[in-house]
């Protein structure tokens, strides 16, 4: 008896540390923007300054 393991097509898959990367990017742009946002309106917000 013999098997055969067939594979998808991969033509139509993207690389996945492209994903990867693309990912990390995209995560990095939330966090700053959470971050710099916070500390703008906490600054435009207080009275102290």
């Amino acid at each position: 008896m013999e098997t055969t393991l067939e594979h998808g097509n991969l033509e139509g898959r993207e690389d996945p540390g492209k994903l990867g990367l693309w990912l990390f990017i995209l995560s990095e742009i939330l966090l700053f923007g959470g971050l710099f946002s916070a500390y703008f309106m906490t600054r435009w917000g207080s009275d102290v300054c």
